[in-house]
């Protein structure tokens, strides 16, 4: 008997073949999905889900020598914003019914007046055909709540915020042009934090923002972000409080001067650290795009002028070291030199007849510097300028450092040696100028400057570190000790004795020369550069300090202007250095000891009175500054310190009354 099939047997069964056919069909795509176009769909569906903003880890700090920050980046939040996200969603609003309103219309009204931006730049951003854009980078505190708070009260939607460092200078306009300042993005736009800028800047790092199934952001949703490790930090041969006292000084120039601009530079002779470097006009690189861009300029490297009579110690030296003259050699002085086509004076206009080569440099005259340029000759003129490190940059890591003006030997006539032997006709920048000149102190040996003292890591492991480097010897340990000799005469007994300061020996020479035009098209008519550059103290010499006034207004002459200055900004800095007087002997004996020689002592407390209201003066004699500040601060009376260490003399004596308020000079020195 046979069995019949169903009648739904031929059904069925075609219905299991399309099935296993649709099965393989499927499974064939997959194959072809994974393994064939797989990696091409993959990264297609990256490119729709995830938006990918690259951000920059905080910036490396700057640091002066004594560890105190100079530039630091601080975290701050930036705000951006998807465009196809604006949009009102019906579910936040009653009834599920969204006004009829634009809300990026809205959102460009409301974020203006926060942002200070214009309202129709804002609606442009936020209409963009994009799915990410910048609105502000790096928002202040205040200014990024007040954006939240109205993006929350408008029901906005599309904005975020991510975190990302800011560029901050805690000292404010301390060191402006040295330090430089940074951009938005991280960026090194001027001086060290454009020449530092592969050492300090951070790595980067990429944050991922998925979307959802309609393509909107999940702002929540920051995915394996790579964070760097903690940026490198470099430690500067600056000194803040040098730096302050520098730029304090600089400041009063532009005051008393009334002059176009001024630079104030300091280093160590022995090891060409740079410890303080101020200019005048300057600008608060955490507001830098205020300022004028001129004030930007470093004009410690930047700028190059006529050194005028501060190059002649460089010719002595010279002239010393191919034994054409001696410092007791004479020379005889009319007042005046006939030199090819020139006519050259003295700047008095006076002859001082026969005189020694030391009194030449120590009275600076002209005449018989050209009497000694003429017998080295226009050979050997720039041979030794090159020597010295005039007419090449100097490489102390600052950008845009010029290299300065020297004659072309072969085209020197008469004139130009004689106009070269008291630093005409050649230019310099204050920085090759000031560390050439500190041979005189350091036996000879030209150093390189430097402003990095060293780099390190996150951990606080060191990279690299810098020590002095001799760039050369230019002259003889003997040749540069008779001229740092003939230069102390300068300030002891000569054109810079506005700058000696009582019981301290230091070296100097003053310098007046006319001033370049900006174009370098001759020279500008009536305006003058009046400098000073000071060394030592003679003993151990310890700063070389050049002031370089840009045309001033009334007195123009170095040695008038520009030497008192030097000891105002020498005298605090010895106070905080607590250098000793090498000659105590001579500051001031005010009648501060009982004819016995026993000192006169008042009772260390207590306040005395006059009758009339003025306070007795206490004896400061052994008191350390700032116990004798405390002791005077306490009864009103303010205190100018000289030297350091433990008091020695005071301007007026002890028991005398004063008036409230006076200001009691102290000489302290150490035992």
């Amino acid at each position: 008997m046979s069995m019949q099939k169903s009648p739904l047997y031929k059904p069925v069964k075609k219905a299991i073949k399309a099935l296993l056919f649709l099965f393989l069909v499927v499974v064939l795509r997959l194959v072809w999905l994974q393994l064939v176009t797989g990696d091409e769909l993959a990264q297609k569906e990256r490119a729709q889900l995830l938006t990918e903003i690259e951000l920059t880890a905080p910036r490396g700090e700057l640091l002066d020598r004594n560890g105190q920050e100079l530039a630091v980046s601080l975290m701050a939040r930036s705000l951006y914003v998807d465009p196809a996200s604006i949009v009102d969603v019906p579910e936040e609003w009653p009834g599920n019914q969204a006004p009829n309103r634009n809300p990026k219309q809205v959102a460009a009204q409301v974020l203006a007046p926060i942002l200070q931006r214009k309202e129709a730049e804002l609606f442009a951003l936020f209409s963009a055909d994009s799915r990410f854009e910048w609105v502000e980078r790096t928002l202040e505190p205040a200014v990024e709540q007040q954006v939240r708070q109205a993006v929350k009260e408008n029901k906005l939607h599309g904005f975020a915020f991510v975190p990302e460092s800011k560029r901050y200078y805690p000292k404010g306009r301390l060191a402006a042009q040295v330090l430089g300042f940074a951009g938005t993005d991280d960026e090194g736009l001027s001086g060290l934090e454009l020449s530092l800028d592969k050492v300090l800047k951070g790595r980067k790092e990429v944050l991922r923002l998925q979307t959802d199934a309609i393509d909107r952001p999940i702002f929540a949703s920051v995915l394996a972000p790579t964070r760097p490790k903690d940026s490198n930090r470099v430690q500067l041969t600056l000194d803040s409080h040098i730096q302050f006292l520098a730029e304090q000084v600089a400041d009063s120039i532009l005051v008393k001067t009334r002059a176009r601009a001024t630079t104030i530079l300091i280093i160590n002779p022995k090891t060409g650290e740079i410890l303080a470097m101020a200019n005048r006009p300057t600008f608060d690189p955490n507001q830098f795009w205020k300022a004028d861009a001129a004030a930007w300029n470093n004009r410690a490297v930047t700028s190059i002028y006529e050194p005028g009579s501060t190059f002649k110690p460089l010719v002595a030296a010279a002239a010393i070291e191919e034994k054409l003259v001696t410092p007791d050699t004479v020379f005889n002085d009319p007042g005046y030199i006939e030199v090819g086509a020139r006519m050259i004076r003295n700047w008095s206009d006076e002859g001082y007849g026969r005189v020694t080569f030391t009194d030449t440099i120590k009275n600076s005259i002209n005449t018989t510097m050209v009497q000694v340029g003429t017998l080295l000759g226009a050979a050997r003129l720039n041979r030794y300028a090159k020597a010295f490190g005039l007419g090449q940059v100097t490489d102390s890591a600052l950008e845009g450092e010029a290299e300065g003006l020297l004659f072309d030997t072969e085209q020197m006539r008469p004139e130009d040696v004689g106009t070269m032997s008291i630093g005409q006709g050649v230019a310099v920048t204050p920085l090759q100028l000031l560390r050439a000149l500190s041979v005189m102190a350091n036996d000879g040996m030209l150093m390189k400057p430097y402003l990095v003292a060293k780099v390190m890591d996150g951990d606080g492991k060191v990279l690299v570190e810098r020590a002095p480097e001799v760039v050369r010897q230019p002259v003889s340990k003997e040749t540069a000790r008779s001229v740092f000799a003939m230069m102390e005469q300068v300030v002891s007994t000569g054109g810079g004795g506005l700058a000696k300061i009582p019981g301290y020996r230091f070296a100097g020479k003053t310098g007046t020369a006319e001033r370049l035009k900006d174009d370098g098209s001759g020279y500008a008519s009536g305006q003058y550069i009046a400098s000073f550059v000071g060394i030592g103290p003679v003993s151990d010499p310890r700063f070389a300090v050049l002031i370089m006034i840009d045309t001033p207004q009334g007195a123009i002459y170095g040695g008038q202007i520009a030497a008192p200055l030097f000891r105002e900004l020498m005298e605090p800095i010895l106070v905080y250095t607590g250098i000793p007087p090498s000659h105590p002997e001579e500051l001031p004996n005010l009648g501060q000891t009982k004819p016995g020689g026993e000192p006169v002592r008042l009772a260390p407390t207590g306040i005395s009175k006059t009758a009339d209201g003025k306070l007795v003066l206490p004896d400061l004699t052994g008191l350390l500054l700032r116990e004798a500040a405390e002791r005077l601060a306490e009864r009103g009376l303010a205190l100018d310190p000289i030297g350091g260490g433990r008091a020695v003399r005071q301007s007026i004596a002890p028991g005398t009354a004063v008036a409230p308020g006076t200001t009691v000079q102290v000489w302290f020195a150490w035992p």
